[in-house]
């Protein structure tokens, strides 16, 4: 399948999420990446749809859960521990990763 056959069925088959700016502060952590899809998301208050990862990452015997730009690095960094800078909100399901800054 050609790489543009299997962006459009990535775009097909991408669950939508929302999210709102407002965040309780901003810090780095670290975890192991062990996953990631492809999903589309809407900024609160804009009309413009994104298309970010949602990884997911082992913390603490936990896996959280953080949407993060579009990387080429994503893919070949699953199993790795990953240092990266994330905004947060008390309470929220999913939370964003700013910046992967870098493999440990």
């Amino acid at each position: 399948m050609s790489v543009i056959l299997e962006n459009i069925e990535a775009l097909k088959n991408a669950k939508r999420f929302h999210i709102g700016e407002d965040y309780t502060y901003i810090w780095h952590t670290s975890g192991k990446l062990v996953g990631f899809k492809f999903v589309i998301l809407q900024r609160e208050n804009h009309s413009e749809y994104l298309h970010r990862y949602l990884l997911s990452v082992e913390q603490n015997s936990k896996i959280e859960k953080y949407f993060y730009h579009m990387d080429d690095r994503v893919p070949s960094l699953i199993g790795g521990n990953i240092y990266f800078e994330r905004r947060y909100l008390d309470d929220a399901p999913i939370n964003e990763m700013l910046h992967l800054d870098s493999v440990l």
